[in-house]
């Protein structure tokens, strides 16, 4: 997991900014570090690494999940990062081999820690769940009972979180992505141990590099849930197809209690904002997109018939195509410009 950042930090890079000159500079590095991997594989699996590091109980090494699983996930993710920067540069010979790889892999760990009946994960925790949704280990007819047997890890810690720093990066995503963003917010604003929230009570500042604070009290390790704040909250994320912020996704997410949220990031093309609030049922959205951009908005609401923008039926505002709606939610595709969007939740 940690030597991944040599071809996650170069992609980052790429998705968020668009310019395949990283992945140039870096590719020969991240593709023998991939071929390092595979020679330490056996039968597409490998077994490397510190692992879930940290969880709440049982010291640095107690973590539920085997590392195994983690490192596996990782080896799937670094193989296909490294077939799209292949695909990307124009090495096409390079592409198809890891993009064989990345697929052997994933047959690998399916086969070996996936239960089909239960949806559970070798481990059978809050990481090794999360880590199957958040690396895309599994297939799309599977998710739902993946997604049953996480929930009910967190429900069986009363939803607390119960990961390390592995765990901590995925399950915030994992559930809103694939629908629980409940639960995502409830384990975000629990206060005691062990949360975020805690560290609060206790007066910190920062962020901890222990669950209970007994070591390093101004740590990277759990700090993840700020992505989350603007992916998972907001909804502000690139998009993979236009990377850059050349389209943006908007897809918030109101939840419980929360009544707004502001949020904007200075993209290479200019400053990205995404507010709502939450009031008597309607949502309002305030988008700002920038110029030479678009983005694709998924609005939630339970009737598309109630969408305004401006005070106006959508489909008569200029700049906006509407797609489709379901789950509800309406998928809108908008030009650059400054949009007000109300809809009923």
């Amino acid at each position: 997991a940690w030597d991944s950042a040599t071809i996650l930090i170069p992609w980052y890079l790429y998705l968020y900014c668009g310019d395949t000159g990283i992945l140039e500079e870096h590719y020969e590095c991240m593709r023998r570090y991939v071929d390092f991997l595979t020679s330490m594989a056996s039968e597409n699996i490998v077994d490397f690494g510190l692992g879930d590091w940290c969880p709440p109980v049982g010291g640095p090494e107690g973590h539920k999940c085997p590392r195994i699983v983690t490192s596996t996930a990782y080896y799937y993710v670094d193989a296909l990062i490294v077939a799209r920067a292949a695909a990307l540069l124009g090495r096409k010979e390079d592409a198809e081999k890891y993009a064989k790889l990345a697929a052997d892999v994933k047959a690998a760990f399916r086969k070996r820690f996936l239960k089909q009946e239960t949806g559970q994960i070798t481990g059978d925790c809050q990481t090794s769940m999360s880590c199957a949704l958040y690396q895309g280990l599994v297939e799309e007819n599977e998710k739902g009972k993946v997604l049953e047997a996480l929930a009910a890890a967190v429900e069986e810690q009363n939803r607390h979180i119960d990961c390390g720093i592995l765990g901590t990066k995925y399950i915030l995503h994992a559930l809103t992505e694939h629908g629980r963003v409940d639960l995502a917010y409830a384990i975000a604003t629990q206060t005691d141990f062990p949360s975020w929230g805690h560290w609060i009570k206790q007066g910190a500042t920062t962020l901890w590099g222990t669950w209970d604070g007994n070591a390093s009290r101004d740590h990277h390790m759990f700090s993840d849930i700020s992505a989350w704040f603007y992916k998972g909250l907001a909804g502000i994320n690139p998009d993979i197809s236009k990377p850059g912020f050349k389209n943006i996704i908007i897809r918030p997410n109101p939840v419980a209690d929360l009544r707004w949220v502001k949020a904007w990031h200075n993209s290479m093309y200019g400053k990205i904002v995404c507010n709502w609030t939450v009031k008597n049922r309607q949502f309002t959205l305030e988008v700002v997109v920038p110029p030479n951009c678009t983005a694709t908005v998924y609005l939630p609401t339970s009737d598309p018939t109630s969408v305004r923008e401006s005070g106006r039926p959508v489909k008569q505002q200029p700049g906006i195509t509407v797609d489709d709606w379901s789950e509800r939610r309406l998928r809108l595709n908008i030009e650059s410009g400054r949009y007000c969007f109300t809809a009923r939740l």
